[in-house]
């Protein structure tokens, strides 16, 4: 079930969201630009079920973060925030 709503997520969020405003651009374009304007690098990468790839940037200090979607060469920005944070995983049944 998780596995379907992740899918689900991100072929919204790739179909939808990301095309529909015009946040896609070449990958070396956009992992520059997320470098140099807000100091951001990969923290986190995926492959999705279709291929794609999944990647989370955020800036040194977790002001900044951004998720991007590449296929091919062409990445999208599907979503970005602020106050990224590094959890370490809790084993199952253990806390929160």
């Amino acid at each position: 079930m998780r596995l379907i709503l992740a899918a689900a997520l991100a072929a919204f969020l790739w179909a939808g969201t990301a095309d529909a405003v015009g946040l896609c651009d070449d990958r070396a374009r956009v992992v520059e630009t997320l470098r140099n304007n807000y100091g951001e690098l990969v923290v986190a990468v995926a492959t999705g079920r279709t291929g794609e790839v999944i990647e989370v940037f955020a800036s040194r200090n977790g002001e900044t973060w951004t998720i991007v979607v590449t296929r091919g060469s062409i990445s999208c920005l599907v979503m970005a925030g602020e106050n990224w944070q590094v959890v370490q995983p809790t084993p199952a049944g253990k806390g929160t």
